[in-house]
């Protein structure tokens, strides 16, 4: 791999990323007569893909950079060590996101009090490669390679958002379709990139980890946008749902609104009621905000140590029309078929009415549809 500077991946037409942007460059020698070969030399890839700032080694050159809650909250020292486990559990990165109950435990780890800023990097540099959030038997299986799946694909649409330093601040997601097994010709067949990569195959084993390992891009200040394209295909494989109890969005951080949009449309459609939420939120195109950091917290019971965890914390996009997601919105689309927007007019003309003179009666021809028994 050169040893120039890296620069920022090129993007196509609207700053979203293409397959072109993820191509490894193939270097040849020349034969001669001491070397009649033409030897192809490919790049390694590299541990970190994307310019990122590494959150356990990289911020010591950086003091100009604020400190990260998780160490602020321990810069403060608290005396006992209920406070100490109390202050690492409830550290939000985030203004204003919502820690989800749902976590993953990821390894057991020999502290049994909460470990210095030090430690805690320390520790953790052990146990994950630089850039790999995740256990890995492969470093070249990193996180721009399982970007790369799913892009290649058509699955997603992704746009790196970058400050003036290159460093990635933010992300878009947006879902386009999810494969099942039966886009694959057999189970445990390969299949290749259409742009030079290595590795140049991947697994349906890797499809579907890379739709987790994707947004493991960057802990603690990074976060990502995502929501779903319209005419998104919404025959979901079952492991999907597991990452949407993970990565999904929670009602904890809808507007009532949304909430009361969430209920109608669960009354009033079949099928089982953990796939609701999932096909809510792909029907209209709700979108959220995530993001995720390490914690450590008492998994096991004790005597047993903490256990090292990622935990994940979402928000509501405020710019989002939340009249989209309402109970109008939600019959007009199941009884008649009709598009959100006719809804969101509808329930716009009505807050307007309301506002200007609460008492009187909307007209006729402004009423919803009746709700079907």
């Amino acid at each position: 791999m050169s040893k120039n500077k890296e620069k920022a991946p090129k993007t196509q037409t609207g700053g979203y990323q293409s397959s072109d942007d993820y191509e490894m460059k193939i270097q040849t020698t020349k034969p001669s007569c001491s070397n009649p070969r033409v030897d192809i030399q490919i790049p390694k890839p590299p541990t970190t893909p994307i310019k990122t700032s590494n959150t356990f080694n990289p911020l010591l050159t950086q003091p100009n950079r604020p400190a990260l809650p998780y160490s602020q909250a321990l810069q403060n020292q608290p005396k006992t060590k209920k406070e100490k486990e109390a202050l690492i559990q409830n550290t939000s990165p985030f203004p204003g996101y919502f820690v989800k109950s749902t976590i993953e435990p990821l390894i057991l780890t020999k502290n049994r009090t909460t470990p210095s800023v030090h430690e805690f990097r320390v520790n953790n540099s052990k146990i994950f490669a630089q850039g790999i959030h995740w256990f890995s038997d492969n470093i070249s299986k990193n996180q721009r390679f399982y970007e790369f799946i799913l892009v290649d694909s058509g699955s997603v649409d992704i746009k790196h958002n970058r400050n003036t330093d290159g460093k990635i601040i933010y992300s878009k997601l947006i879902i386009n379709k999810v494969n099942s097994s039966d886009d694959w010709i057999e189970p445990f067949a390969e299949k290749d990139f259409s742009k030079r990569f290595v590795p140049q195959t991947y697994s349906y084993k890797d499809y579907k980890n890379a739709w987790s390992r994707v947004l493991l891009l960057e802990d603690f200040d990074h976060s990502w946008f995502i929501t779903f394209k319209n005419n998104c295909p919404q025959r979901f494989p079952i492991w999907f749902y597991q990452w949407w109890y993970l990565f999904g969005p929670v009602q904890d951080i809808y507007p009532p609104i949304c909430t009361k949009g969430l209920e109608t449309f669960i009354a009033q459609t079949n099928g089982d009621l953990y796939q609701k939420s999932l096909l809510f939120h792909a029907k209209f195109k709700i979108p959220w905000i995530i993001c995720w950091s390490y914690n450590l917290r008492q998994i096991l019971p004790q005597p047993y140590p903490l256990s090292l965890i990622r935990e994940f914390k979402i928000k509501w996009w405020d710019k989002f029309d939340i009249a989209i997601c309402s109970p109008e919105a939600i019959q007009s689309f199941l009884q008649g078929g009709r598009k959100p927007e006719w809804a969101v007019k509808y329930f716009n003309r009505q807050q307007t009415q309301a506002s200007t003179s609460p008492c009187t009666r909307p007209p006729h021809h402004s009423r919803p549809p009746k709700q079907v028994k």
